[in-house]
């Protein structure tokens, strides 16, 4: 099924860890565009 989103946005609430981030990987592995929202900041996300 790779590339079944292809040309869809997906916006995911509370991505910027566990399940919320596995969901968004997912999404963006399928080929949708993703946006991510979270009240974590940039830096603690990305650790």
């Amino acid at each position: 099924m790779a590339g079944s989103l292809e040309g869809k946005v997906a916006i995911v609430t509370g991505g910027a860890q566990g399940i919320g981030r596995a969901i968004a990987e997912g999404l963006g592995a399928e080929g949708a565009r993703v946006v991510i929202a979270d009240l974590q900041r940039a830096e603690e996300a990305a650790r």
